[in-house]
């Protein structure tokens, strides 16, 4: 491998051990990791005890792995093994625990932990190891074990298969010289004499066996297993002298694989070595000079589409300077604000910097203060939260403090924003908390998405957060910043077009993504579409366009993916930040509701005036903050448990004089989010309409042009509702129109 080929590859490369059970989808992977730059360095596999053949395994492929010594050695590598000694005792969605007391635990017994037992064994005869490549595709249940175990082996989880379309990977496979055979069949469709025949010959039947069933073209629903006998990356080539199709359930659909009695490797004749451009050209991957190609949107380069010489949209006068001088003269350093609205809770605190002290003691102090207050309360801040905003003085602080911050989560963290805002001198932190209480009987329970395996999905989670957390039917999406998924790069502007067109595209793309894969049938807990509640499009200035992005560019790229997501009407505003991690100039924060009828958001017995769903006006279908809901309706919505029915989304927009609102509802039951534009003012109308909302938190975004004091009197009046203020540089609405001032409202 020569050091042109991988220095133009973007991203950290790693020594890798592949953990191999002779399948297609680990071989192939490996593939994928040498074309990314990293090199192999070791194979590791879990293989049943002597005179074993098939093991009712969760984890694992046992059929085939008894060939793993010859490709071994067809690939030069050293093999390292086990024996499975465990069982799937834990099946369920989540793999250890959250709290990061235990993060470091596993299941004894479990047959994760064979796999653990392995690795360390691999990593002390290959200290230099800094990754496992594995072969997932569709299996959470695989997956996130094995990123279980990478994590408290500190090993990078390598997957590039994840979420690729099926049949376009054997396509790949077939096309780059994989040669590949079904071991075993256990699928409707496949009889016996699939057994043995390789996977080209048998693709069309999988295609049709997908079109007439559903079933899986890649076995990922465990229709079939397959060995790999040659790899590109392999010197030699496996043949199977003898064997025997050994049937364990002929009826109604046959179980049956293949006992390899005898096999052989021969050498390659003119083999040599395929450098990672050679690679990337036989995956169909960009060359190393051209990776931004294949991280243009899904259908077509959007970018392409943006029209250039747009107005700048400017920032309102004042800098962070001015900001922080003129909101933070006065302001006093208050501790944990709590308020729980059934089982929904918003906890929010502010940073305390003293003098000599760091930032990870400054938000250790906040993070203590919150948990204190949550046992006060019978929560748990690593059990019960379920989104975070963490607000920073400066970017220059992120590493350090979220270091710290990773200390309080283990598996299946909340999911999380970070942004950079202009905070006051004397702090460097602040955080809101968003959380359900689950422990009552009936509720469904929280989901997670928590990948953290390098892929071309979409970013590998670069902190202690999930990329989405659902409970009670609401999804809160981690914030979404323009990362290149395969490498957590920001791709490198080389194009006459403002860069926030092509990081709009990308980080909207995430989005998408993770929406995707939650809402998959297949997926725990999916089968929903849903809509959009809330999009948050967080900015920072660029040096490329004169301290502002062009004029619509976020706005119409969110507008584009609208379209697929059907958000049209969904409460929007753009905020501008300090800073973004990475440097990225874009942060996409999207909260969408599943539809689906779950555990009711307030307890039967709890009184919660103003809490209704306020019905639009059928003549003009906006919001007015005169109007009354019904409080008998009302009363029903609070003390009734519901069943899956589909809810539907609600949309509303209304104004006056000074001041506008875009407010998202669940039809006919509430809760939603509501957003509020002001000129300036908070008037008795606009006190009103957030009152009947009933909102459980209000986040108020302020520039500098706020007398942060004046609004401050205005606000206590809220009753029973958590306030967060977080100063920005700018707040604009979907149509671009700057307002000083704005509340971000979350409904129970």
């Amino acid at each position: 491998m020569s050091s042109n080929d991988v220095v133009s590859i973007p991203g950290p490369k790693h020594m890798v051990i592949a953990l191999l059970s002779g399948g297609k989808d680990s071989c192939f992977n490996l593939l994928h990791c040498q074309a990314n730059g990293h090199q192999v360095v070791a194979i590791a596999t879990l293989i049943p005890e002597e005179g074993v053949d098939e093991l009712d395994s969760h984890l694992y492929q046992s059929v085939g792995t008894r060939l793993i010594p010859f490709i071994a050695q067809a690939s030069g590598l050293p093999l390292y093994t086990r024996v499975i000694r465990g069982k799937a005792l834990e099946r369920g969605a989540e793999y250890g625990s959250r709290s990061h007391i235990a993060v470091n635990e596993g299941d004894e017994g479990d047959e994760t932990e064979d796999l653990y037992e392995l690795l360390r064994e691999v990593m002390i005869a290959h200290p230099e190891a800094t990754a496992l490549s594995s072969g997932a595709i569709l299996s959470s249940y695989q997956r996130l074990r094995i990123e279980h175990v990478c994590s408290r082996l500190g090993l990078a989880s390598l997957a590039y298969l994840w979420q690729q379309p099926q049949l376009s990977l054997l396509d790949s496979m077939i096309k780059c010289g994989m040669e590949v055979v079904i071991v075993k069949v256990a699928g409707v469709g496949l009889g016996v004499d699939v057994v043995g025949k390789r996977l080209e010959m048998v693709l069309p039947l999988l295609k049709r066996l997908e079109k007439e069933y559903g079933s899986h073209p890649a076995g990922e629903g465990g229709e079939y297993e397959t060995i790999t006998l040659s790899s590109p990356l392999w010197s030699h080539r496996l043949y199977i002298l003898s064997s025997e199709v050994i049937i364990t359930d002929p009826e109604p659909y046959p179980v049956a694989y293949l006992r390899v009695e005898t096999a052989e490797i021969e050498p390659k004749a003119n083999w040599s070595k395929p450098s990672v451009r050679e690679l990337r050209n036989m995956l169909g991957l960009p060359s190393p000079e051209s990776h931004l190609l294949q991280y243009k949107s899904d259908e077509e380069d959007e970018e392409s589409e943006m029209a250039e010489g747009s107005v700048l949209l400017g920032s309102e006068p004042g800098g962070l300077d001015q900001l922080s001088r003129s909101i933070y003269q006065n302001q006093g350093t208050s501790r944990v604000h709590f308020v729980k609205r059934g089982q929904w809770f918003v906890l929010s605190i502010q940073g305390r910097s003293l003098p000599g002290q760091s930032v990870e003691m400054e938000l250790k102090e906040a993070f203590e203060s919150l948990s204190v207050k949550m046992k006060e309360n019978g929560l748990s801040l690593p059990i019960h939260a379920t989104h975070i905003t963490f607000l920073l003085s400066s970017m220059s602080l992120f590493v350090a403090a979220n270091a710290l911050y990773a200390t309080y989560f283990g598996t299946s963290p909340p999911s999380r924003a970070t942004v950079a805002v202009p905070l006051p001198p004397g702090q460097r932190v602040r955080l809101e908390v968003i959380g359900f209480d689950d422990r009552f009987v009936g509720f469904e329970g929280r989901q997670a998405l928590h990948v953290q395996s390098l892929s071309y999905w979409a970013p590998a989670n670069i902190g202690p957060y999930s990329q989405a957390v659902i409970v009670n039917s609401r999804v809160h999406l981690a914030g979404q910043i323009p990362l290149l998924p395969a490498s957590l790069t920001i791709p490198i502007h080389q194009s006459s077009h403002s860069p926030y067109a092509l990081q709009s595209v990308l980080a909207l793309r995430h989005v998408r993504r993770v929406l995707t894969l939650l809402r998959d049938k297949s997926s725990t807990g999916g089968g929903w579409e849903g809509w959009c509640e809330l999009a948050i499009c967080w900015w920072a200035s660029s040096p490329l366009t004169t301290n502002s992005p062009p004029s619509g560019e976020p706005e119409r790229m969110l507008e584009m993916e609208g379209v697929e997501m059907d958000c049209f009407e969904t409460p929007i505003i753009f905020l501008q930040a300090s800073e973004l991690p990475r440097g990225a100039l874009v942060e996409y924060q999207v909260n969408w509701n599943t539809g689906r009828r779950t555990f009711s958001p307030l307890s039967p017995n709890e009184s919660n005036e103003g809490s209704g769903f306020i019905r639009s006006s059928p003549d003009n279908d906006c919001l007015t903050p005169d109007q009354e809901f019904d409080e008998d309706e009302n009363t029903d919505r609070l003390e009734s448990n519901y069943d899956q029915e589909t809810l539907r989304g609600k949309c509303s927009h209304g104004s006056d004089e000074r001041s506008k609102w875009e407010i998202c509802m669940s039809d006919p039951i509430g809760g939603g989010r509501g957003l509020v534009f002001l000129d300036g003012m908070i008037s008795e109308e606009v006190r009103s309409l957030v009152r009947k909302l009933g909102g459980v938190s209000v986040r108020v975004y302020y520039t500098h042009q706020i007398d942060l004091t004046t609004i401050q009197s205005k606000l206590p009046d809220i009753s029973n509702t958590c306030i967060t203020f977080i100063p920005v540089l700018s707040i604009h609405d979907r149509h671009l129109n700057f307002y000083p001032l704005a509340m971000d409202i979350f409904i129970p």
